[in-house]
């Protein structure tokens, strides 16, 4: 029989993508555990969307991996880079978050496909996708076989998740 061990709580807003990547170099190299057994996600944080392919490589180097199982886009909304890494929230002089208007949902997407093609993540999806445009997206830019709905937490962040 095959188990599958699945690695959660990943994200580069959790801070913890390098313990966890000292965890598993360690279980990967006393035998404890495959890789190939694992099945492993991390998110792209929202100040990350227009730097995609360095956030992804960012998370890969902490976490001492080739690639990604899953590679979720944390929120669906872009705010004003803080730098690869960091998950500081830039704010505004009235202290709201500072959205960035000029990175569609659509181009990160788009470069969330190319790290599919690139061989850096096998699948990809949105964490939080709660607007009718968030699926739309996701259904066009898919010829889809499957597609699952993974409802979680919805009385909190009330979203709806999206894995392909």
């Amino acid at each position: 029989m095959l188990f599958i061990r699945h690695v959660i709580c990943l994200a580069a807003d959790y801070r913890n993508e390098a313990e966890v990547g000292a965890a598993l170099t360690d279980a990967f190299r006393t035998g404890l555990v495959k890789r190939e057994d694992l099945f492993i996600t991390t998110k792209l944080w929202n100040s990350d969307h227009g730097h995609v392919l360095e956030a992804c490589k960012d998370s890969l180097k902490k976490l001492q991996l080739d690639y990604l199982d899953l590679y979720l886009v944390h929120f669906p909304v872009a705010t004003k880079h803080t730098g690869v890494g960091t998950t500081d929230s830039a704010l505004d002089e009235d202290g709201v978050l500072e959205i960035d208007t000029s990175i569609s949902l659509e181009t990160t997407w788009h470069a969330m496909e190319d790290l599919v093609s690139k061989g850096l993540v096998r699948s990809i999806g949105i964490r939080c996708a709660g607007s009718p445009n968030d699926h739309a997206l996701i259904f066009h830019s898919f010829n889809m076989i499957a597609l699952f709905w993974c409802l979680f937490n919805l009385g909190i962040n009330g979203g709806m998740h999206l894995y392909l």
